[in-house]
């Protein structure tokens, strides 16, 4: 299978990294799905003229990805290169995968409000469609080799990143210059002091993308990486640049408040607050959150503002914000915007490598080098707005579902969603609040003359299973 299974394959493949036996991890580097002639055919094809005309030779066996297949070859100049050619019917393929993406909704159960769901499968969509065309990634190539000069000599002479052959590009068919180098699992094998040096360079990579560049590599699965031990120095090489996101300003922007405010020791409720906004979180779900979010800033801080070396598997990333969040884990990610997606899955990535690494870094130092010089503008807070609003008998609306003594959900939204309450239920439950004669419009429309008075607005109670909606 290939297009979005595969890519969810390669995902799983980070769990995967310490493992001696692994399954997912055959999905970045396995069998080719199109043989010899049949791979040739498609790359002459794509040329529109004889291999022979260009090629001197090619490998016949290629290396499978998610959208197409690669294979090395010798220019006939004498440069080792490497030809990426699509699989015939893979553009169907994905469009046909997108459509069933409906099933991602299955974690949330059947809550539609709050969460934007279309929006996420646009995000996917958008970028899955981006990497079906090779001129596209020709270009965000040509867009990082254009940014690594620009870079400190430390980053260019340690980070390794393939040239593009402008005259063999085509929309299903790209030549880049091969990339030599070594896979994760023979790296994390290596002498400790290279190990750091690749660690860091991997956390520098993703900190100027992040913060400078305002491109992030998106694809960090381990196939997309290799390790090279040069004469004075380690090296990272990263090929692959069909998944690239452009981060939005006020996205980075965000970040940076947030970590600042997360490093201090004072930490301003408002001001973080309205760094997740800026960031563009839905203050509608985040806003009931106000009290909790400075503790989220302080985790995910956590190694920037370490004056020390960090390690990675002190971090308990997910732990500590599941024990600072608690029931409103929910509401929380489903507040965050499509435009996380994608960053987020580089950072997973980039902290799976660290893991495996094993060699803790100075981040602080790493972070100041990088942002000392890039201002961060003064802004309107974003929460300025909503302090504008009305003002209402209670803050908060409450929804939760309670199966066999256990929580399953925990929402909260800010109380002026009651007027929407009829899309925040989970679809399922409407049956049975309509043969208890609840009228959802009424409610709201109760709430509403009420100064959204806090209290119950209707609850359902079975044997095992009990919801309660409620404003507080």
């Amino acid at each position: 299978m290939h297009g979005l299974p595969q890519k969810i394959g390669q995902l799983l493949a980070f769990s995967e990294i310490e493992s001696s036996s692994p399954v997912f991890t055959l999905l970045t580097e396995n069998e080719p799905s199109l043989s010899k002639d049949e791979a040739f055919s498609a790359i002459e094809t794509a040329l529109g003229k004889p291999i022979n005309e260009v090629f001197s030779w090619i490998h016949p066996i290629g290396i499978a990805a998610s959208i197409g297949q690669a294979h090395r070859a010798r220019l006939l100049d004498g440069r080792e290169v490497a030809i990426k050619i699509q699989y015939p019917g893979i553009a169907d393929a994905i469009e046909y995968d997108l459509k069933a993406l409906h099933w991602l909704a299955t974690p949330l159960g059947s809550f539609k409000s709050g969460f934007d769901m279309a929006s996420f499968r646009q995000e996917i969509g958008e970028t899955l469609r981006a990497e079906l065309d090779y001129q596209y990634e020709a270009e965000a190539l040509h867009e990082f080799n254009a940014l690594l000069k620009a870079a400190p000599n430390s980053l260019q002479e340690k980070l390794e990143l393939p040239s593009v052959i402008d005259f063999l590009v085509r929309k299903d068919l790209l030549v880049t210059t091969w990339q030599e180098g070594y896979g994760l699992s023979e790296a994390k094998g290596w002498e400790a002091s290279d190990r750091h040096e690749i660690s860091s360079i991997l956390v520098e990579l993703f900190m100027r993308s992040l913060f400078d560049w305002g491109r992030i590599h998106a694809d960090p699965h381990p196939g997309n990486y290799r390790f090279l031990k040069k004469a004075r120095n380690s090296a990272v090489g990263l090929i692959d640049f069909g998944c690239v996101k452009k981060m939005d300003t006020d996205l980075q922007s965000g970040i940076r408040r947030l970590i600042k405010q997360g490093v201090q020791h004072q930490r301003s409720q408002t001001k973080v607050y309205d760094a997740f906004l800026e960031m563009g979180f839905n203050p509608d779900l985040l806003h009931p959150l106000k009290e909790t979010l400075p503790g989220v800033a302080q985790i995910v801080a956590l190694p920037f503002g370490e004056k020390g070396t960090f390690d990675v598997a002190d971090w308990r990333l997910g732990e500590r914000l599941r024990s600072v969040l608690g029931s409103n884990r929910m509401s929380f990610r489903m507040a965050g915007p499509p435009s996380l997606l994608f960053l987020l899955r580089s950072f997973q990535g980039l902290v799976h490598y660290l893991r495996s690494l094993d060699s803790p870094l100075n981040w602080s130092s790493i972070y100041q080098n990088i942002i000392e010089e890039l201002p961060l503008t003064e802004r309107k807070p974003a929460s300025q707005t909503l302090d504008d609003q009305p003002s209402m008998l209670s803050e908060t609306l409450k929804i939760r579902v309670v199966d066999d003594g256990s929580v399953k959900v925990d929402l909260s939204f800010l109380a002026g969603a009651v007027d929407n309450l009829n899309t925040l239920v989970p679809t399922e439950l409407k049956p049975k609040i309509e043969e208890r004669g609840i009228d959802l419009k009424s409610v709201s429309q109760n709430a509403q003359r009420s100064d959204y008075a806090p209290g119950p607005l209707f609850s359902i109670e079975e044997e095992r299973k009990s919801v309660q909606v409620w404003l507080e």
